[in-house]
């Protein structure tokens, strides 16, 4: 069997969990107490575990990559705040009821934010709670009209790039 194919043992995969930031999000000496083992036993598993699954061991690098995806819901909402206003159109709708939109599913093909785009989800912040959510676009459903609460509608990318393909076709 190939090196880097082996699978990580048990007790490799528990101080994996343990250190990991999406499960335990401890230190090493955290882990080694929590398992029982000593601290140089955990770092030679962990050692172990690296050089058969390297890949396991970037959780550093995907954590930067899930942070470009992720926006502040604060910065989202004055982001259609500032649209609004460039295009002169009134804006009647609170933080808290965007939120509420956003995370319903698309009201043209009835996607769930979190279906909608699984290489790159959008994932929205609050940084008030701490809470993370996928979510949709804020969608106009008369684009005559402003943001209001009876108005706008959520739309995933999908939807967005068809309609706006079907304009541009004059459909």
């Amino acid at each position: 069997m190939d090196k880097n194919k082996r699978l990580p043992t048990v007790k490799q995969l528990e101080i994996y969990e343990l250190i990991h930031p999406d499960f335990g999000d401890m230190t090493v000496e955290e882990a080694a107490k929590e398992l029982g083992i000593t601290i140089r036993a955990a770092y030679r598993r962990i050692e172990r575990m690296r050089e058969r699954n390297p890949a396991a061991f970037r959780f550093e690098e995907f954590i930067k990559k899930e942070e470009e995806y992720i926006n502040s819901i604060e910065n989202i909402y004055a982001g259609y705040k500032t649209i609004a206003a460039k295009r002169g159109l009134e804006f009647m709708i609170s933080l808290e009821d965007m939120v509420e939109i956003i995370q319903l599913e698309c009201s043209v093909c009835g996607q769930h934010p979190s279906r909608a785009n699984r290489e790159h989800p959008k994932i929205a912040y609050n940084d008030k709670t701490g809470y993370k959510f996928p979510y949709n676009h804020l969608w106009r459903y008369d684009v005559t009209k402003g943001y209001t609460y009876i108005n706008c509608v959520p739309m995933c990318s999908k939807c967005i790039e068809r309609r706006r393909d079907n304009a541009r076709r004059g459909i």
